[in-house]
């Protein structure tokens, strides 16, 4: 096909699939899919009662992506998109001195003292409660481990369960930190608050 400014990609189909794809709201019978010849990239054909109904080119090595949606006379033309609607686009690397430059999060995190620790919270209020243990404890539920109390030891890393050393601190906080940013998105309270997770409803 040829791409508007008339660059001309070549493709070879690679298989089709029933009831995939989605155009206008409206699931087309079929799709085929081609990849391109020269280049990283696949042109998506939607077919419906046998004739294409729309195309969708993903030129993934220059960075670009087209859309076209075909009239019942067959008459459609491709116009360029913002590819980052259908694939994930590529990001510089960092270079070595910005890298450098970047702090580790792991050689910069606290060591909080352990009164700080039981009472970490990423998003004080919120009801949906995510609660990280590093305390031990007990539980028993008649889904797990056979009605069988299930005993688990405090967060360790040497053999003293007991207290917890700086490095263990440093550590408690820090996995907390990645927890609470991977869950920042969702409303959820990443909390090592033991009352704050009794007190919450299941």
């Amino acid at each position: 096909c040829t791409l508007p400014g008339n660059r001309y990609i070549d493709s070879k189909i690679q298989g089709s699939i029933a009831q995939a794809g989605l155009l206008r709201n409206k699931a087309a019978d079929e799709t085929r899919i081609a990849t391109l010849e020269k280049g990283q990239g696949t042109v998506e054909i939607y077919l419906r009662k046998g004739k294409i109904a729309a195309m969708l080119v993903l030129d993934v090595e220059n960075d670009k992506a087209y859309k076209a949606e075909f009239d019942l006379s067959g008459a459609g033309l491709l116009a360029e998109q913002a590819p980052d609607q259908f694939y994930c686009v590529r990001y510089p690397a960092v270079s070595p001195a910005t890298q450098d430059a970047a702090p580790d999060i792991a050689e910069t995190a606290p060591t909080p003292d352990l009164d700080t620790l039981k009472h970490l919270q990423s998003k004080s209020g919120v009801t949906n409660i995510l609660y990280i243990n590093y305390w031990g404890g007990s539980y028993t539920s008649p889904a797990w481990n056979d009605g069988n109390t299930i005993n688990y030891t405090p967060f360790s890393q040497d053999a003293d369960t007991a207290s917890f050393s700086d490095k263990e601190r440093h550590d408690m906080w820090l996995g907390w930190a990645e927890a609470a940013e991977d869950y920042a998105p969702f409303n959820i309270n990443v909390t090592t608050d033991s009352a704050l997770y009794a007190a919450t409803p299941e």
